[in-house]
């Protein structure tokens, strides 16, 4: 295999497993997480440019190798916005791999244009399971887009609450996993607590309220894809 052309996630995965190196040592060497390493190599995000020097650096070549034709684009802040945007679609089986970014359990992948908001984060996919959102928009078994949170991905209460803080957003629409059941609900945060509350024509739903460790928050919903042909 020839990784001159490639882009630098699949060149950076090609010397990877040619120095025989998994995922996790890599992301532990380079001090970054290994869902980092995962996004890097399916070309979802870019690591920065000290990021992907440590990165050549344990992977003993040249930071160029890496770059290839994309060295010029080094110092260039819009080089992560590649023209398609590539995301991993995941089933209802696979939904609960979500958090931990393992694409080998999505069912499918899309393409989109890198518009605005797909540019910046990190996205998956899921199937909506449901039609408990049907008046906003979201119908099931329609694709929606998440912008994937780490919320959840928390070792204890103080972390988690902290990145509540920083990465939702009181009263927006979120899919979260409870029970191992998706659902995608809008989310309300207050006093510790999520108030889940569904949005239908159709359903009369009584919000429901659970503690911060009770559910798992995948991510926002940003997008719904609807099958016009349907």
């Amino acid at each position: 295999m020839d990784i001159k052309g490639k882009k630098f996630g699949e060149r950076m995965m090609y010397v990877r497993h040619k120095r025989g190196l998994s995922r996790e040592t890599l992301a532990k060497a380079a001090g970054v997480s290994n869902s980092d390493i995962i996004n890097y190599e399916e070309s979802y995000i870019s690591p920065s440019p000290e990021t992907a020097e440590n990165i050549a650096r344990i992977l003993e070549v040249a930071v160029e190798e890496l770059y290839g034709s994309d060295v010029d684009l080094l110092n260039d802040p819009s080089r992560n916005f590649d023209e398609e945007a590539k995301i991993p679609v995941f089933g209802k089986d696979g939904c609960r791999y979500i958090m931990q970014l393992d694409t080998d359990y999505a069912r499918e992948y899309i393409k989109l244009p890198n518009f605005f908001r797909t540019r910046i984060g990190r996205f998956v996919a899921v199937y909506a399971p449901d039609n408990c959102m049907d008046a906003a928009k979201i119908k099931k078994d329609n694709i929606v887009i998440l912008k994937w949170i780490s919320v959840s991905l928390c070792e204890d209460a103080e972390t988690m609450r902290n990145r509540i803080d920083n990465e939702m957003e009181s009263g927006k629409i979120y899919a979260f996993m409870y029970r191992n059941k998706l659902y995608i609900r809008r989310i309300y945060i207050s006093g510790g607590k999520f108030t889940v509350v569904s949005q239908s024509e159709l359903y009369n739903e009584k919000p429901a309220v659970f503690d911060y460790d009770e559910i798992t928050v995948l991510g926002q919903c940003t997008m719904v894809l609807v099958d016009f042909k349907r």
